[in-house]
């Protein structure tokens, strides 16, 4: 996050006028809620200064030291109101670049896994997300369930128990292409390293080497059938 406020703070130094430190202990919540938080405690600071001015009628007695307190108190609400305001204009814009700065640098991590496991290979990239998209169905997950069972393995869960090592958790607050959701499902993926059990110990789901596995598995089965296929099609 640092790193997004002092590439801010080079590119706007001449266009946005913010106190540099006030911006640095306010650079966490901007990020995350821009100008909401600190619009309401100008407002805060606003109503403050209004209050503690009009209080002064409310004494007849005050001594003249208490009443230039007072004023001074109220004074001081007003100046730090009028500090936010620029502050909540930095915040705005603030909130707006570390989106677009995230949204740029999660696109080109994603690229680079795309790039690393498919290349320019169309075929293989189409290949992988309709397999992924199989698994995640009932019919698909249970047939990758069956070939782990023809292999030996994890035959003590049933196989309307076993599945797969992708969590689901996908989601990105910016459009992503096909190749990039692809990408970000095998980021996915590779972080079950190994198997594990549900929480009561019920479910259990795969490895990312099981996937892999699966996933050359499929390959072959595709292969020996493009090339039976191939055969039947000759005169």
């Amino acid at each position: 996050m640092s790193s997004y406020f002092d590439r801010l703070m080079q590119q706007k130094q001449t266009k946005i006028k913010v106190d540099r430190d006030a911006a640095d202990r306010w650079k966490y919540d901007a990020a995350q809620e821009g100008d909401k938080n600190i619009k309401a405690q100008m407002a805060t600071a606003r109503r403050t200064a209004t209050t503690l001015q009009n209080s002064i009628k409310k004494f007849s007695n005050l001594k003249p030291e208490q009443e230039l307190a007072i004023k001074a108190a109220a004074s001081a609400m007003r100046s730090l109101a009028d500090e936010m305001q620029s502050l909540a204009v930095w915040a705005r814009a603030y909130k707006i670049f570390v989106e677009e700065e995230y949204k740029k640098e999660r696109a080109a991590d994603l690229e680079s896994i795309a790039a690393q496991r498919w290349g320019d290979d169309h075929e293989a990239l189409s290949f992988e997300v309709a397999l992924i998209e199989e698994i995640h169905s009932k019919a698909g997950r249970l047939a990758f369930a069956r070939w782990l069972h023809s292999r030996g393995d994890c035959t003590n869960f049933a196989v309307e128990r076993i599945y797969d090592p992708f969590s689901g958790g996908t989601h990105e607050s910016f459009a992503l292409t096909a190749r990039t959701r692809a990408a970000m499902m095998i980021e996915d993926g590779r972080r079950s390293s190994s198997r594990h059990t549900s929480f009561t110990g019920n479910d259990l789901h795969a490895s990312w080497s099981d996937y892999e596995g699966y996933l050359a598995y499929r390959k072959e089965v595709a292969k020996t059938t493009a090339r039976v296929m191939q055969m039947g099609c000759q005169p």
